[in-house]
């Protein structure tokens, strides 16, 4: 089946379309009310300008009316007060409650060591440096307290932790990594996934977590970032694969997949 999907070619334009292919699962095709949902948002939006996407909040109402977006994910280079960001959601959820099906938009952002968009927020070392520590009650406090200043923002929704594992230097977000042991690297992702996530049941001072980047991003071949990564099967099943596994038997709701192309080699 084909579908429309929109191209951001700057900032918000979102006239230019294309055609992609893809499969729809067979639970959404033999219920009508979740195959329209389905067809009604699967809408994805791409930007070429990475650190300076800017979301036009004039016309949020026409991104969410007319092009059915069902989610919006932070940009860089900006941080604005708890107020303004709670302004910002506030007239994005009211565009979202007047749309065909009344669903909220779910709003993303990198709150990696911190809430580091909101001014005046609590920062902490990248995730280097707490590995450095080996202090798991750490790792679940930094998780806890950048939900809670996250969410007294309004966004519920972080892209963290980072489990890919630190195992090559020469990759350009190595400091962004729990480093390179596989226990470690699994625990403490897990503990920050509690703090984030506050236990089963996401309450009005936690936040999704998002685990990232499945799988074997963090091992290209060349160092350089989103770019072919070629793992052993046994090192994949090993190494790359555990810290994912962990988190998500401890609860994490929601996973990213990496921007690469991961290769086993057998």
């Amino acid at each position: 089946m084909e579908w429309k999907s929109l191209i951001e070619t700057q900032y918000y334009n979102v006239d230019k379309t294309e055609s992609i292919n893809i499969t729809i699962p067979e639970f959404v095709k033999n219920n009508k009310d979740l195959k329209d949902l389905f067809k009604s948002y699967f809408v994805i939006f791409k930007t070429y300008k990475f650190g300076n996407f800017i979301f036009q909040m004039g016309r949020n109402h026409e991104a969410i009316n007319k092009y059915n977006v069902g989610s919006i994910l932070n940009g860089a280079t900006h941080t604005f007060t708890l107020e303004k960001w709670n302004g910002i959601i506030k007239t994005i959820q009211e565009a979202s409650a007047k749309s065909s099906t009344g669903i909220p938009i779910i709003y993303g952002v990198d709150a990696i060591h911190g809430a580091t968009y909101i001014q005046k927020s609590t920062l902490f070392p990248q995730e280097i440096g707490l590995a450095a520590s080996w202090d798991t009650s750490m790792a679940r406090e930094m998780g806890r307290i950048t939900a809670y200043e996250t969410r007294a923002s309004g966004v519920p929704w972080n892209f963290s932790p980072v489990l890919d594992l630190g195992s090559k230097p020469i990759w350009s977000r190595f400091f962004e990594t729990l480093g390179e042991d596989v226990y470690l690297a699994k625990t403490l992702g897990a503990k920050i996934v509690d703090g984030y996530q506050g236990g089963a049941t996401i309450d009005k001072n936690h936040v999704a977590a998002c685990l990232k980047h499945y799988v074997g991003y963090g091992f290209p071949r060349t160092g350089r970032d989103r770019t072919p990564a070629l793992i052993p099967e046994r090192t994949m099943l090993e190494q790359h694969l555990p810290p994912f596994e962990e988190s998500i038997n401890n609860g994490a709701l929601t996973v990213m997949i990496g921007g690469d192309q991961a290769d086993f080699d057998k």
